[in-house]
């Protein structure tokens, strides 16, 4: 049950996220957050070894137990649907693998991990190169990207 709570935490903040992102796109400048909760939605294991040919590879560098939130979109629509949620789990080294949906077009994908315990330990979230980490206990960190075709 902690685990969905975490997710639908976990949820609410990537949602929240993304309208931030798609307010740079939509055109006239609105933007509506929608709350879902997961409910008992259950979390897919996150992948022990890297793979450069996929489109997004989210490597989560920690050395307990986390949770990750994934949203995709097409950010070149006014108002771009969510076209991917998912949620993922992972303890100590993990990555998060993710093929483009759009291969024709723009595709932009919103990470949210969280760290599942009360460690001052460091997490780390790596995302195109970029990287940000966190040391604060259930602290999490967003990463953002868009693959242009």
């Amino acid at each position: 049950m902690r685990w969905n709570a975490i997710a639908a935490v976990l949820l609410v903040a990537t949602i929240a996220s993304l309208g931030l992102n798609v307010y740079q796109y939509a055109s006239p400048r609105s933007v509506t957050v929608t709350t879902t909760n997961l409910g008992t939605a259950t979390c897919v294991r996150a992948e022990g070894q890297e793979n450069p040919l996929v489109t997004f590879e989210i490597q989560v560098n920690y050395s307990g137990p986390w949770v990750a939130l994934v949203t995709g979109y097409n950010p070149t629509s006014a108002n771009p649907p969510i076209v991917l949620s998912q949620c993922y789990v992972g303890n100590g080294l993990g990555y998060v693998l993710i093929q483009d949906w759009n291969p024709n077009g723009q595709a932009s994908l919103n990470a949210t991990v969280q760290k599942v315990d009360a460690s001052h330990g460091n997490l780390t979230v790596t995302l195109a190169g970029i990287f940000r980490s966190t040391t604060t206990p259930y602290g999490s960190v967003t990463v953002f990207e868009t693959a242009v075709p």
